[in-house]
């Protein structure tokens, strides 16, 4: 299983996908135009702002 890496990404030892321990594991980055604090709570709330 071997892929390019892109800039500013590393390589893991192992195969998140062959493992059984049933966790989420987040890899990346989130971009929002929301400030900490101030993202709506739900879709309604998001709409209802302009999101």
């Amino acid at each position: 299983m071997s892929q390019e890496k892109r800039e500013g990404e590393i390589a893991l030892d192992f195969d998140p996908a062959a493992r059984s321990d049933g966790t989420v594991a987040f890899i990346g980055h989130i971009r929002s135009g929301w400030t900490p604090g101030e993202a709506p709570r739900n879709l309604t709330q998001s709409r209802e702002r302009g999101g």
